[in-house]
């Protein structure tokens, strides 16, 4: 009862920001509403998740840092920074990539995993909403996800590479991690005329 009540809330507070659709992709609130105890020996329930960033963004609880150039980059862990990446690339409009390094501490103590979450919101009504991609497979809403979620996750994957950008060499799950970006179009230089 607990999870329908915070899932509704969420719902009315996010003014459609988290898609409730069926699809196995389903948005973030505390996990997906996921119990998010036994994972750390704990009874189910006894700790709750933080809502993903973009979440947290939209309702000012999480400052952004905007990727805007091609180089590395370091994600401390955002339940200490409070601040996630935030990556709109051209080729994916309306969508925009939400990077946050989730680390199995504090109320996320419980999750699955840890590591560099990748979310993709969409404005689109058709399929709007706050997205997991997963490293490996798909999301498994009914576990509430597992430790192949995040990146590199359990299954080693170091790379994300969606919308004509990739995140390479993404380190191991640490309270700091560190990621490359590339494919951003970088601003044309103009020739100066000289006269």
């Amino acid at each position: 009862m607990n999870w329908v009540i915070c899932s509704s809330t969420g719902q009315i507070y996010t003014k459609g920001l988290m898609t409730m659709d069926p699809s196995p992709t389903l948005g973030c609130l505390m996990s997906s509403g996921g119990w998010n105890g036994p994972n750390a020996g704990l009874p189910p329930g006894a700790s709750p998740a933080h809502p993903c960033s973009p979440l947290k963004i939209r309702q000012g609880w999480a400052g952004i840092d905007r990727v805007l150039q091609n180089r590395a980059y370091e994600a401390p862990s955002v339940e200490d920074a409070h601040k996630a990446f935030v990556l709109t690339p051209l080729a994916a409009a309306p969508h925009s990539l939400v990077l946050e390094n989730r680390e199995q501490q504090m109320f996320d103590r419980a999750l699955a995993g840890s590591g560099l979450i990748v979310w993709d919101v969409s404005d689109e009504t058709d399929s709007g909403g706050v997205r997991l991609v997963p490293a490996m497979g798909t999301f498994n809403a009914f576990r509430r996800g597992t430790a192949e979620d995040p990146y590199p996750g359990s299954k080693g994957v170091t790379t994300f590479d969606r919308y004509n950008v990739t995140f390479a060499d993404i380190s191991a799950a640490a309270p700091l991690m560190r990621f490359t970006v590339s494919g951003i179009p970088q601003p044309r230089q103009r020739a100066v005329r000289r006269v």
